[in-house]
């Protein structure tokens, strides 16, 4: 038998007795029995005895120590952190290695990296959960496997308090949180200081000055203000002997703002326009471009001459040369290339098997093909920059644009890009995989 948190422990057994009733059997040794009749005191009376002792609640008050060695300064969120584990349901998951692991019912990823060790929470970077990898925030289930995965540089972030749900997390997470506060606010006063060298008998007068300047309440809040960079200080102290021109700024702030439509406004008005005349152009060369009959016997060649195909791309399935395919005849004789595992050729094939054709993949050099690629990793910073430089080094590859967002630790990224063939993708694919932080990445075919 397996104790729970609060000290409970008991074998239950239900069967079936002779006039075909359930009956529920409880075994308990004398120990257990007094632990659950008599609650919590009843265990150290077994410990003065040399009786096995309870592993499981001494875990439990271990927890409350903890707790109580970095309480809140609230008293009444102290409180709240004291009972949120008292009397919860439990799940068991396992390590890598086997071992089993008791937390509370609902329980996140990030609850059992703190409960590993502090330092093990402080540095999670991400969770991988049966060998695929999960958000901080997701909550786990009995049975689970639960891998953590660390970095040095990693910190506790404050949106972490919105994932954890045990109060040994919360606990080393505030106390980490606070920490890290004190640390950046007094970096900041250094740089005050460092501003008032001239003047080296800085006052109270003059600090509620500073305090009035920036619209900040407390001076804890300046500092760490100050340290984040959230406030820059200017060159001279004497600045802030002067009076803030509101009125000023407004107009300058107004002025760069129309400034800004107007250069951004331009550009767009001309490539609007120079876009139009390039799709009126390539419809005018479409039109003029005879298409004879499509000989259904006989392979079609798909063919690109002066960036005018003789065929057509759909997007439900966006095929690329090297892709196994094949060729739909429209009512217009114009062919329609889809891949053999496209949901809409298949339709097609079972309605129009007279109109399917077998065709062959041509060289293009000039013509472009659209594809998309998506890939999800751990949200860590700079890894954008590392994504985009491993593209940046192969040439031909145009992206077309770029989405990419960011949940609990985890992103997920969508790429659209102009290719020439499916050996481009595969090699794009193959650079993004080897970025530090990339746990998938795939070819999007809708």
């Amino acid at each position: 038998s397996r104790p729970k948190s609060n000290g409970y422990q008991a074998l239950h057994l239900t069967v079936m007795g002779p006039d075909g009733k359930w009956i529920e059997i409880q075994i308990r040794s004398r120990r257990m029995d007094d632990i659950a009749e008599k609650g919590f005191a009843a265990h150290w009376k077994y410990k003065a005895n040399r009786v096995e002792e309870d592993t499981e609640l001494d875990k439990w008050l271990k927890t409350i120590q903890e707790i109580l060695a970095n309480p809140n300064p609230n008293a009444v969120d102290f409180l709240d952190t004291i009972k949120l584990n008292l009397f919860a349901m439990e799940i068991f998951v396992f390590t890598p290695k086997g071992d089993i692991k008791t937390l509370p019912q609902g329980a996140t990823a990030l609850d059992f990296a703190y409960m590993l060790h502090s330092d093990i929470g402080d540095n999670c970077l991400g969770a991988k959960v049966n060998h695929k990898l999960i958000p901080l925030s997701k909550k786990l289930n009995s049975g689970d496997q639960v891998e953590i995965i660390t970095s040095t540089s990693q910190k506790p972030q404050p949106e972490w308090l919105n994932y954890v749900t045990t109060a040994k997390a919360r606990t080393k997470i505030e106390s980490a949180l606070r920490r890290e506060k004190r640390k950046i606010a007094k970096e900041g006063k250094l740089k005050l200081d460092k501003l008032f060298i001239e003047e080296p008998n800085m006052d109270r007068s003059m600090l509620d000055r500073i305090l009035h300047y920036y619209n900040v309440d407390r001076k804890e809040d300046l500092f760490y203000q100050i340290g984040s960079n959230e406030i820059e200080l200017p060159q001279n102290y004497k600045v802030f002997f002067k009076e803030k021109s509101t009125e000023q700024s407004d107009n300058l702030l107004l002025r760069y703002m129309k400034q800004a439509y107007k250069a951004m406004r331009k550009p767009s008005d001309d490539s609007a326009k120079e876009k139009t005349e390039i799709e009126s152009k390539k419809d005018r060369q479409v039109h003029s471009h005879e298409v004879g009959r499509v000989d259904r016997k006989q392979k079609f060649s798909l063919v690109e001459n002066n960036q005018i195909k003789n065929f057509i791309v759909p997007t439900c399935c966006n095929p690329l040369p090297g892709d196994d395919v094949f060729g739909y005849i429209t009512e217009n004789e114009k062919v329609e290339v889809h891949q053999s595992s496209c949901q809409v050729g298949v339709k097609l094939k079972s309605n129009y098997g007279d109109r399917i054709l077998e065709i062959v993949w041509g060289d293009y050099k000039q013509y472009t093909f659209k594809s998309s690629v998506s890939f999800t990793g751990i949200d860590k910073k700079g890894i954008l920059n590392l994504i985009i430089a491993k593209i940046s080094e192969d040439v031909s590859v145009n992206i077309i644009s770029m989405n990419i967002s960011a949940k609990d630790g985890i992103f997920e990224g969508h790429m659209d890009v102009s290719v020439h063939s499916l050996k481009d993708v595969q090699n794009l694919c193959s650079m993004i995989a080897k970025v530090d932080g990339i746990n998938t990445v795939h070819r999007s075919t809708t």
